[in-house]
């Protein structure tokens, strides 16, 4: 009876614990904008959702999608050279860099990994496609790395990333599954809210 009557004076003559933070703000980004990739021809859009995790991870969900690419066949002495980066989707936790933020804009450096699906196009003219006067397109999961440059005055911003596409995809001529390897650029406009 005892230990019941302490608990009940102690729960009514106590103030308020304010033993916590007050939660972070998500800080949600928006971004959409041009991307290239490998070829002349691999220009093409992208876009997604960053989040804040915590002060310094932040999860990246977006794609990307070259609509403007040519079906030119070229030349190669390997296999895994008639293929091109064409479309991603992918997801990427980041590290953010800590650092001061100057006074007049906000800035974040950011360190990416993750995992995709990427389709790339055959270009070699031997392949062929369900589609006549169509590039065959080969599916695969893949691995990214990558970095982010966030420059930001009040919500609104620029984006400018740079990500290598690590791709397993299996070709029908070499009867074996080929590794390919994409890099990808990004300019993209920001929206933080």
């Amino acid at each position: 009876m005892t230990t019941l009557t302490l608990a009940l004076v102690s729960t009514l003559l106590t103030g308020d614990a304010l033993a916590g933070r007050p939660p972070m703000d998500p800080q949600i980004r928006l971004h959409l904008g041009a991307s290239a990739t490998q070829g002349p021809d691999g220009f093409g859009l992208m876009g997604g959702m960053d989040s804040r995790m915590t002060r310094l991870l932040s999860i990246d969900a977006g794609g990307v999608m070259s609509p403007f690419a040519g079906e030119n066949q070229i030349e190669s002495e390997t296999s895994a050279g008639y293929y091109r980066f064409r479309h991603a989707l992918y997801i990427a936790p980041g590290l953010r860099v800590p650092h001061r933020q100057p006074d007049n804009f906000a800035w974040d450096f950011v360190l990416r990994a993750g995992a995709a699906v990427t389709w790339s196009a055959d270009l070699s003219p031997d392949a062929i496609s369900l589609n006549p006067g169509q590039n065959r397109i080969a599916v695969g999961p893949a691995g990214l790395a990558g970095a982010d440059l966030l420059l930001r005055k009040e919500s609104l911003g620029l984006r400018v990333s740079a990500k290598g596409f690590a791709s397993w995809i299996y070709s029908p001529e070499e009867r074996d599954n080929l590794l390919l390897l994409s890099p990808q650029l990004g300019l993209e406009a920001l929206y933080q809210f």
